[in-house]
């Protein structure tokens, strides 16, 4: 018996989709119309990495910073994403752990403050990525950060 999924109410769907173990379920729905039933798919730790890669060029940003938060999802697509026009997109690229370190460089020198800031709560953030920052900033939320995670201050740096 197949059920059109269509015909579903989103929020029983969505809670189908947010229990679901199977990759074949997720990617079978993952061209559903409703941005939210696709937002639940990327997050799902059980999508597939091939789902992921597909919706990483959804339409919505609301998926593709999803998809970016997904710690399933391939670096080189986590790569593409940090280039992504939405700020929300790549802070989440940037929080991700299987981010590559030339992408977490490239990150920790965005035009935009919150997502300078993710890189430093990434693991693989090191004092370089921090001493590269700390060289420009001016945003008291990135150097708030920088105390927090690395108890160092721009004037003990500079």
């Amino acid at each position: 018996m197949t059920v059109n999924v269509h015909n579903v109410p989103i929020h029983l769907l969505i809670s189908m989709v947010n229990n679901s173990t199977n990759p074949y379920f997720l990617a079978t729905i993952s061209t559903h119309p409703d941005y939210q039933i696709r937002t639940a798919i990327a997050k799902n730790y059980y999508t597939s990495k091939k789902t992921l890669v597909n919706l990483s060029n959804d339409s919505s940003y609301r998926v593709r910073a999803s998809v970016a938060s997904n710690s399933n999802t391939p670096e080189e697509i986590l790569e593409s994403l940090s280039t992504d026009i939405f700020e929300t997109v790549r802070e989440n690229v940037a929080l991700n752990p299987n981010i590559g370190y030339s992408t977490l460089v490239k990150l920790s020198k965005d035009y935009f403050y919150n997502v300078r800031r993710q890189v430093i709560f990434n693991p693989k953030c090191d004092i370089a990525i921090i001493k590269s920052i700390l060289d420009f900033e001016e945003s008291p939320y990135v150097l708030n950060a920088i105390k927090q995670v690395f108890n160092i201050s721009k004037t003990d740096y500079c």
